[in-house]
């Protein structure tokens, strides 16, 4: 029960922070979280440790923890090295994915998609969703290549940027073009034509920096990290 326990608090803690509903640089303090998940302070504690050794927590000189600060340089940096596994991602999947498992990965879309354009919700909400999708879309992407490496560490990678990454979802228009550039490169793959699924996938992630930059160092942005 008390291994459950901690599954329970890490995974709840894990997803507050990286989808943003704890906001970056927010002091964490123990009996708050333990009363807000209700969950005793013991786990809350162990999942803070956990949360620290992968970099979503920080320690704090005098003391105490706080989500980590954003950081457009480290951002960058993440993104870029996103760029690299993800291309390489598409490339093993071209050579190693089986038509019927890229066949069920388009199925799948379909139907979150469908979901998608059903949900109700304020815009916020609705950029939650849709991270939500833009995840299980990658993953699912990098699942296709084999390569178990490759996927803990995407895995990784995306709970260090899923802070800023769902900015890029406020915007219907982006919306529909990161569908269609899905199926795009999911269909250059179907083809095994890896110099096109690879251009297709660095192409589509120099993008959503790009736009998520601007939109960080924006008003918007700012408004919505309440600085």
């Amino acid at each position: 029960m008390a291994r459950t326990k901690d599954n329970e608090a890490y995974d709840a803690l894990k997803r507050e922070i990286t989808r943003f509903h704890i906001k970056p640089g927010t002091r964490l303090v123990e009996t708050e979280l333990s009363e807000r998940f209700g969950i005793s302070r013991t786990p809350i504690r162990e999942a803070l440790q956990r949360l620290e050794q992968e970099g979503l927590v920080v320690a704090m000189p005098g003391g105490g923890r706080t989500t980590r600060p954003f950081d457009l340089r480290e951002f960058e940096d993440n993104y870029r090295l996103r760029s690299v596994i993800e291309c390489l991602a598409v490339e093993q999947a071209c050579e190693r994915a089986t038509d019927p498992a890229i066949e069920m990965l388009r199925a799948s879309w379909g139907g979150w998609y469908a979901e998608d354009a059903r949900r109700e919700g304020d815009v916020y909400e609705l950029a939650d969703s849709r991270l939500e999708i833009e995840l299980r879309v990658h993953m699912g992407i990098a699942q296709l290549s084999q390569n178990e490496m490759l996927i803990a560490t995407l895995d990784r990678i995306n709970d260090r940027i899923a802070i800023v990454r769902k900015t890029d979802f406020l915007d219907d228009g982006r919306i529909e073009t990161t569908q269609r550039e899905h199926s795009a490169i999911l269909e250059a793959i179907a083809a095994r034509d890896v110099d096109h699924a690879v251009a297709l996938m660095r192409t589509h992630i120099d993008v959503t920096r790009a736009n998520i930059s601007r939109l960080v160092s924006g008003a918007l942005a700012a408004t919505y990290l309440g600085s």
